[in-house]
């Protein structure tokens, strides 16, 4: 592995010298540098081994990740997860295949139609086929949407809102209107407001200011994916009076409308996690290392959506962080801020060879956790 990162150092640095871009012939805009291209290299590796972790958040986060910085190029690894031990996992794959549009899964996941399926799976499995051209099994939604299982419930809703079909709307509203879990009532708001509908994304940024703390996050990151202006003056309440999570939230919801004023706080998540968490209390407050690796991780991912190559150095160290969870969400940014020009990309894929096929540790876990991952602190944030 070292040769290779050695070797892909030499190859992308003749390249970046022979274009000028590092300024060997002469001075050209801001492009990528070997060592961002090597660090890009590392990343891609981590999110390839997060596939084969036995933590199956982990994997799912890696195979979500990989859907949205390979494509198609992850294809493999996609199809690997269908057959997880994990019902998240195999969700996540088959929500990733039909994002990208893998047409070479679309016999496996008819193959999965033809025998006992959870259904939490079946919700990805029919969104994947709807994606490659086949609206047949449409019809599982319908039932879906009343399973006795709020999980269920919620990924049909989900699944329906990502169509981006407005004759889901309808369905959507009825179950809404008797629903009683607020995790899947949530969801619901959130796939009735991509599909447009006004009230649910009034209900949405009301969520985010007075809902309990799973549901202000789960509201500020549902908002950031409507990419919708109005959202806006959500995102800067929330980065000025929220808790420390949910201020990573919005500053990464920010950056997806190209405002990137939440990079600074952002940064020093990364840098000094205690201290970023201590600048939201008027007392000292105790952190524990997952509430600091929660802090790195979020800030990882706002940083990610900002654009700005240069985070690409501050979130290199992060790859080695002892938690998967931070690795997948610095690997996945490092992988969004250092895309490389087509020249050099030719190079690197000539360099690289197939990605590692480690096979996932067969562990159990459960399905997609809803709860938004805030971590509560010990006092209360400054108002």
């Amino acid at each position: 592995m070292e040769n290779r990162y050695r070797l892909l150092t030499y190859v992308v640095t003749a390249l970046v010298c022979s274009s000028g871009l590092l300024g060997c012939t002469a001075t050209p805009s801001r492009e990528v540098t070997a060592a961002e291209m090597t660090t890009r290299l590392a990343a891609r590796d981590a999110l390839y081994r997060a596939v084969g972790n036995a933590d199956g958040a982990v994997r799912a986060q890696a195979i979500e990740s990989l859907a949205h910085t390979e494509k198609a190029a992850a294809g493999e690894a996609m199809i690997l997860g269908l057959d997880d031990a994990a019902v998240a996992v195999r969700f996540v794959a088959a929500m990733g295949i039909g994002d990208v549009r893998y047409r070479p899964a679309r016999a496996k996941l008819q193959a999965m139609l033809a025998e006992p399926i959870d259904e939490n799976v079946l919700c990805g499995v029919v969104y994947a086929l709807y994606r490659l051209g086949d609206s047949s099994y449409m019809s599982h939604l319908g039932r879906l949407l009343y399973s006795r299982q709020p999980e269920v419930r919620a990924n049909a809703a989900l699944v329906m809102g990502r169509m981006g079909m407005a004759t889901a709307i309808r369905p959507l509203r009825s179950r809404e209107e008797i629903e009683r879990d607020d995790g899947v009532r949530l969801q619901l708001i959130e796939s009735l407001a991509m599909l447009g509908d006004p009230r649910s994304f009034s209900m949405l940024k009301t969520y985010a200011r007075v809902g309990q703390p799973h549901e202000r996050m789960a509201a500020v990151e549902a908002l950031g994916r409507t990419r919708r202006e109005a959202a806006k003056g959500t995102f800067l309440w929330a980065i000025e009076k929220g808790p420390p999570p949910l201020r990573l939230a919005a500053a990464r919801a920010l950056a997806r409308q190209g405002d990137t004023r939440g990079y600074d706080l952002a940064e020093e998540a990364i840098i000094d996690p205690i201290k970023y968490t201590q600048q939201s209390y008027d007392e000292p407050v105790s952190v524990s290392l997952a509430q600091q690796q929660q802090m790195q991780s979020l800030g990882a991912l706002a940083i990610g959506s900002m654009g700005k190559r240069d985070g690409v150095a501050i979130l290199a160290p992060l790859l080695r962080s002892p938690n998967g969870l931070v690795v997948v969400s610095a690997a996945r940014s490092i992988m969004m801020l250092s895309k490389p020009t087509d020249a050099i990309a030719g190079a690197v894929a000539a360099v690289v060879e197939a990605p590692p096929t480690e096979a996932a540790v067969e562990m159990p876990s459960p399905a997609m956790d809803r709860s938004g991952g805030a971590i509560l602190m010990t006092a209360p944030p400054k108002e």
